[in-house]
């Protein structure tokens, strides 16, 4: 039961801005209501589609959802791929040569103790080079894309040649069998591996920490990143002040406060705390190189769908 009538609009305009439609939009018969309409209001208000936003990754996944047949969502949703046995292949028409990979999440168990969320990868093909692209909206956008001309070709329900299907496999192989745990880090860990390597180097990293890093589990990366970001919290908040005091006396301040102004201030301090720092990373890594020992870091066995776009 809520106390009053002023209750009753703001949870209605609670309501609204959570949905996406925001309390200033509300039709008038919303914020003037008898106290028997309450509920009938906020059911109504459940009931409206919510506008999806464009940059925001559920979003961008819902939006698609809605536009597949729900018998094709149930058919992906059951497959359990084994290597690339059981995973599905589609071809997208497209503006340049590309791979989207549709991992599916895999639950804790007895051989695989942490939870992997389903993730979108792709990889663009410029020339002899290949570009992996693992932000998640983006990656979206590029599929929709995708599926938007292939749809405007008249091509989104016709089905493969047998010498399509084959000359797509063979074009596949190069492209997944070198792609590892490595491949898949989320993008919020990016900067902060390849700053640690940095500071376990003693010196400028190398392909963002590859060569320390590139062979371990991505529970392993995950973990790493997290202990390095919880050393860097204390001097996050001192470059946050300095922005600050420069702001106060008119001096020019960076847009965005990167990991490189963190670290700055990081490794400005005592020789004995870096080393104490550098002990704990090192102690770290060691568990991570050993939890990662004969673990298998390819990504093969999680594919679950293949978009090819030529």
């Amino acid at each position: 039961m809520l106390s009053s009538d002023k209750k009753g609009r703001d949870r209605i305009e609670s309501i609204a801005l959570l949905s996406g439609v925001g309390a200033s939009d509300l039709a008038d018969e919303y914020l003037e209501f008898s106290a028997g309409d309450l509920t009938d209001l906020i059911l109504e208000q459940h009931k409206k589609p919510r506008p999806l936003r464009r940059n925001n990754l559920y979003d961008l996944v819902e939006d698609m959802r809605r536009k597949l047949p729900e018998a094709r969502l149930r058919s992906i949703e059951r497959i359990k791929p084994v290597s690339l046995w059981g995973a599905d292949l589609c071809l997208l028409a497209g503006r340049s040569p590309m791979t989207i990979i549709a991992l599916g999440g895999r639950s804790p168990s007895l051989v695989e103790a942490s939870y992997l969320p389903p993730r979108l990868l792709a990889v663009r093909e410029t020339g002899d080079r290949q570009e992996i692209i693992r932000d998640q909206p983006e990656v979206t956008r590029l599929l929709r894309e995708a599926y938007g001309e292939t749809a405007k070709a008249g091509k989104h329900q016709k089905r493969l040649t047998e010498a399509e299907l084959s000359s797509a496999i063979e074009g596949l192989q190069p492209t997944l069998e070198g792609l590892a745990h490595w491949d898949i880090r989320p993008e919020r860990i990016v900067s902060l591996l390849e700053s640690l390597d940095r500071f376990l180097e003693s010196g400028p990293s190398k392909n963002q920490g590859y060569n320390r890093f590139g062979h371990l589990t991505l529970p392993s990366l995950e973990k790493l990143a997290e202990a390095w970001a919880q050393e860097l919290d204390p001097f996050w908040i001192e470059a946050k002040k300095d922005v600050s005091q420069r702001s106060e006396k008119e001096r020019d301040i960076p847009d965005y406060l990167g990991i490189n102004s963190i670290y700055g201030f990081f490794e400005q301090q005592r020789p004995k705390m870096l080393t104490k720092v550098r002990s704990r990373m090192e102690h770290l890594l060691a568990a991570a190189e050993k939890a990662s020992q004969n673990a298998n870091t390819q990504i093969l066995d999680r594919i679950a769908v293949v978009f090819r776009i030529k």
